[in-house]
């Protein structure tokens, strides 16, 4: 399990989540996308799924058996499943068996926690043993990066080469390692415009991401 988050909003993270999914089936597996934040479905090109989703896993009480979740599963396309955010307010009560049922996963299940500004998402963070912080390079970020709420195993890097932040900046700030830079791409946003499901990311993309799974 992989989780991807970061310390502010618009930087890329569900882009990278998505990508990530992808990359394991353009590799011959199979992935699951845990969506706290909300975005895959609009990114995807596909409508809110109606009924349940993580939200309301997290809310149930503690006799809901984990195998639960599968039933929340939508399809987003072939190989990727996507267990939708649901509704209502995130709680972190449940936040380990989370952890736990995910980690039991024989699919690449990759978490997009979003912006973490504290309770289920943070705490998903905090559970969690392999994360990636996804972050711009600009001077923003780094004052951000230089008080985490907790570090990130790895750091990706959206960089638009305009801007004079570099990685090394970007590491040296989080104190965590920069595993990936992706540039900002026209072709990213047009795929993500038109929705993943009808136009593919670019195979630069997810080469890069396929390194990280």
């Amino acid at each position: 399990m992989l989780v991807c988050w970061s310390v502010g909003g618009g930087v890329g993270t569900s882009v990278v989540v998505a990508g990530l999914a992808l990359a394991a089936v353009c590799g011959g597996e199979r992935a699951l996308v845990v969506d706290v934040g909300g975005d895959q479905p609009t990114l995807f090109g596909a409508p809110d799924p109606p009924g349940p989703g993580i939200g309301d896993w997290l809310r149930a009480a503690p006799g809901v058996p984990a195998d639960a979740l599968a039933r929340l599963e939508v399809d987003l396309v072939p190989g990727v499943a996507l267990v939708p955010r649901g509704s209502g307010d995130l709680s972190a009560d449940e936040v380990g068996g989370l952890v736990a049922a995910l980690e039991a996963e024989d699919r690449f299940t990759v978490v997009d926690a979003g912006c973490t500004g504290g309770g289920a998402a943070a705490s998903l963070v905090a559970a969690s043993a392999r994360t990636l912080l996804v972050t711009r390079a600009c001077p923003v970020a780094l004052q951000r990066l230089e008080r985490l709420p907790v570090p990130p195993t790895g750091i990706v890097v959206v960089r638009d080469r305009r801007r004079s932040v570099t990685w090394q900046e970007v590491a040296a700030a989080s104190g965590a390692p920069v595993v990936a830079e992706l540039e900002i791409d026209p072709a990213v946003a047009a795929a993500v415009d038109a929705g993943l499901a009808k136009r593919p990311l670019p195979r630069s993309f997810l080469r890069v991401l396929d390194g990280l799974r």
